[in-house]
């Protein structure tokens, strides 16, 4: 659509709009509305370009079109679909675009957007204006935050808590008693007799299932739909909702990005470093595991503030929220209720997932509060979704995030209650996370598996409690197919293995002879990689075999091995 000059005549038309131009001003009322709906399209194509090609951002900049949308972001004089529509847009580009940012942080358009984190209304589209705004704040000063004062930092953090203040599951409950009171109403005012019987449901294209009431008359059956002005107050309702639910899911993004860290790396990235310049020697002689990590804490005000606001209690409520029953009202055929509610609870997981790995134990509220997280995450995992949604993948996914976040969260605290990780339900997760065909949920749990097995080992003298996660961690760097997945499993079974100590459980499951064909697999890759002439090494991969190749000679030479023919594989 850049291409094809469709931005030119958005920018155009939008340019025919005069600064501060308010539609009240407009003589007929008829005029003003439809000049104020053909605004409202404008900035949403605006949006939808920008949010798709960089291109037409570049554009957003040279037009200089922050300047004139920002004075729209006043609902007591445009309405919320029109302030909702820009903020959304400003929310967009501002996202790594340092010139917009520069301007917006202007005091004028500045003071504009922080007026809108503190509206007071209880109506959804303010909740839903308030989160959006809190995170253009977090877009216009970016980095900053991390050092920026509580004056700053508190009304984002403020304004993200009172949106995810609301109880999820008791505000959808009390929405859907408002459809089946409509319902109730309509078939009453239809039927004009008692109602005898209702059939809770979900119907078409109106989302309400037409309700059946009982003929008094003659005993049969009648399906009764709403009236047309009914019909349009339920679609209200369920779109209230869906409103509802995405203020509380972007609050709880903006929760993560907050918390996020930059330092994972990315599969299949296009590093050119070669192999020898990021070898991670495996020490074999020191007593603490290297997946032992320092916590990672935020600055002090951030810290402060989601301790102050309680932001993670907020979010985990969030993902403890259940399903809607498929009888619910607000269940819809087209499920559009049920999958932004499965979206916050996703949402909520990974967000989750951030704060734990950047709050301090004692903020988080202490080892026994971890072990609860611990459970509460493992049980819900075994809670039915909704088939129709075809959720599976992502929740699991994001349920590993957390959990893996959880774990080493225990290594840093090094601590753990063995009974509750190692409990029959999370050893079947755990199964179902190592059988998954997605390679982040295998990889989480091997980072689950890692950071127990370096607790342990620093809490046990017999290191017996290691078999069972060093079985796992062999079977993956055995069996997966991923050589990514392969390098993440060789590089926990250094980290919790290395030890001289641990030799007795390295003989009992045999791990050195198991793990002479994944050598071999990877010195494979290393001539397949050669022979295709590849652009770049993959570094993860080229570590694991050069580590690999240094641990089995180690234990070797101890004698972990009972086969003659370790160290001649190593050396051909």
């Amino acid at each position: 659509m850049v291409n094809s000059d469709v931005l030119t005549m958005v920018i155009g038309l939008l340019k025919m709009y005069e600064v501060g131009w308010e539609p009240s001003k407009l003589w007929d009322e008829k005029l003003a509305q439809l000049k104020t709906d053909t605004f409202i399209q404008a900035v949403h194509l605006l949006w939808n370009l920008c949010e798709n090609s960089e291109t037409a951002v570049q554009i957003f900049n040279k037009e200089k079109l922050a300047h004139p949308l920002v004075y729209c972001l006043n609902p007591s004089i445009y309405g919320y679909p029109l302030v909702l529509a820009v903020a959304h847009c400003l929310h967009t580009v501002t996202d790594s675009n340092p010139e917009v940012c520069t301007y917006l942080r202007n005091d004028e358009p500045l003071s504009q957007i922080q007026s809108l984190t503190t509206i007071n209304t209880s109506s959804m589209d303010a909740l839903l204006l308030r989160a959006v705004a809190a995170g253009l704040l977090v877009n216009v000063f970016g980095d900053q935050l991390s050092t920026a004062s509580g004056h700053l930092v508190s009304p984002i953090l403020s304004t993200i808590a009172d949106v995810l203040a609301i109880n999820t599951h008791e505000h959808l409950i009390s929405e859907a008693d408002k459809v089946v009171a409509l319902q109730v109403t309509d078939v009453l005012d239809e039927a004009m007799m008692p109602m005898a019987e209702v059939s809770n449901g979900t119907t078409s294209e109106a989302g309400i299932e037409m309700l059946d009431v009982n003929n008094q008359t003659n005993g049969t059956t009648e399906k009764v739909e709403p009236t047309v002005d009914k019909t349009t107050e339920i679609n209200k309702i369920i779109a209230n909702a869906e409103t509802f639910l995405k203020a509380q899911q972007l609050a709880v993004e903006i929760a993560a990005n907050l918390c996020s860290e930059d330092d994972d790396y990315e599969v299949g990235s296009e590093e050119s470093m070669s192999s020898d310049e990021v070898v991670c020697d495996v020490d074999m002689e020191t007593n603490e595991s290297s997946s032992v990590l320092p916590p990672c804490c935020l600055p002090s005000e951030l810290h402060h503030c989601f301790v102050k606001f309680d932001i993670l209690n907020h979010v985990l409520k969030k993902v403890e929220c259940p399903p809607l029953s498929t009888s619910c009202p607000l269940n819809t055929p087209n499920k559009r209720i049920a999958k932004c509610l499965f979206q916050l609870r996703v949402h909520a997981l990974l967000s989750a997932a951030n704060m734990i790995s950047s709050l301090s134990i004692e903020t988080i509220g202490g080892i026994e509060r971890l072990h609860s997280i611990w459970t509460g995450l493992v049980r819900m995992c075994h809670m039915k979704q909704d088939s129709e949604i075809n959720c599976d993948v992502d929740y699991l996914e994001a349920v590993s995030s957390a959990l893996s976040a959880v774990a080493q969260k225990f290594a840093e605290c090094k601590t753990i209650k063995l009974a509750d990780i190692m409990s029959p339900e999370s050893m079947v997760l755990f199964e179902k996370m190592q059988e998954s065909p997605n390679q982040q949920i295998r990889i989480n749990s091997i980072r689950v598996l890692s950071s127990i097995g370096s607790t342990l080992l620093l809490n046990s003298s017999t290191h017996s409690e290691l078999k069972p996660i060093g079985i796992a961690l062999m079977n993956i760097a055995c069996q997966d197919k991923s050589l990514h997945v392969v390098a993440e499993a060789l590089d926990a079974i250094f980290d919790i293995f290395a030890e001289d100590e641990v030799d007795p459980v390295v003989k009992e499951i045999n791990l050195i002879d198991n793990l002479k064909p994944v050598l071999s697999t990877l010195k494979g890759n290393a001539v397949v990689s050669r022979s295709q002439k590849q652009k770049y090494k993959d570094p993860v991969i080229s570590t694991a075999k050069l580590n690999l190749i240094r641990f089995i000679k180690y234990k070797s030479s101890l004698g972990a091995s009972t086969s003659q023919q370790t160290t001649e594989s190593c050396n051909k």
